[in-house]
């Protein structure tokens, strides 16, 4: 009787493990190739402002304010927004309301372009819009109007014109 040849099956199996590493390797670089895509990294600028706003309250008696809403608008879309804290303000004085507004460049669509143009020419043109709610406690706190405050105002920023020659962006690779 002849015996099995154990070579020719030991080659078999050799080269069925060598076709399995190979092929391991290629849906490895495969994937690697579909899945890890080198990608442009995307940057996002936004500008945060610290605005003050002066509220008078020519009344004889007290305003006492409620939660507020302050907008950021550039050539009227609004682009920005804050809230104002609750706060009083006395009879015949002021108070000096702090918000912090941040411009968001995503909202702004295509006004991007006229913003950075004005920028480069020194001046940009913003507007806010405010709501101030509240109350003003008239004859001895008996009889409460409500009222609201609407400070609307003009925000023109100012900018060191830009002198120097344009900056072309460059890739660096790794």
């Amino acid at each position: 009787m002849k015996q099995p040849d154990d070579g020719l099956s030991r080659k078999k199996l050799v080269a069925w493990i060598l076709i399995g590493f190979v092929l391991s390797i290629v849906i490895t670089v495969i994937l690697a190739v579909a899945l890890l895509k080198v990608k442009e990294p995307s940057i996002q600028v936004n500008l945060t402002l610290n605005v003050q706003l002066l509220v008078q309250n020519q009344n004889k008696a007290n305003f006492v304010n409620g939660e507020g809403k302050s907008l950021l608008v550039y050539k009227g879309k609004p682009i920005g927004k804050d809230i104002i804290n609750p706060g009083l303000i006395p009879s015949k004085g002021s108070t000096t309301l702090a918000t912090r507004m941040t411009l968001q460049a995503d909202k702004m669509g295509t006004d991007i372009i006229d913003l950075a143009e004005e920028v480069l020419a020194g001046e940009v043109n913003l507007d806010t819009l405010t709501s101030i709610p509240g109350k003003v406690d008239t004859f001895l706190k008996f009889i409460k109007k409500r009222t609201v405050a609407l400070p609307n105002a003009g925000l023109p920023l100012a900018f060191q014109p830009h002198r120097s020659s344009p900056r072309h962006a460059r890739r660096s690779w790794l």
